[in-house]
């Protein structure tokens, strides 16, 4: 068996480079471990988009095959210090209601 890998286009980077002065750019990274947030915070830094929500895809109860998640939502912060908010575990209705929340703050510069 032979498996032929293709690079893909970054999506992020292609909405970043169309963005318009009023859009927030939201980024997802599934991330593994406890690792997690860091990798997500070099992500938000290398990324530059407004907002990162960090998945640990390491928990088989939670994500992707789970009716529950659990998110850490980062955002650039003031000056060099990101922001975190952890989204304990919830439906994952809740939990893209509090992503919604950290938009709508981010957006209304509160």
């Amino acid at each position: 068996m032979e498996l032929t890998l293709e690079p893909t286009a970054d999506v992020l980077a292609g909405l970043l480079g169309k963005r318009r002065a009023t859009q927030t750019i939201v980024g997802f990274a599934a991330e593994f471990g406890p690792d997690a947030v860091a990798l997500g915070l070099e992500k938000l830094a290398a990324k530059g988009v407004d907002l990162l929500v960090v998945n640990d895809i390491s928990r088989s109860d939670i994500g992707f095959d789970a009716d529950a998640n659990e998110v850490t939502i980062l955002t650039a912060g003031a000056g060099d210090v990101p922001l975190q908010e952890h989204v304990p575990r919830a439906s994952k209705d809740d939990v893209a209601g509090a992503i919604l929340d950290v938009v709508e703050r981010v957006r209304s510069g509160s």
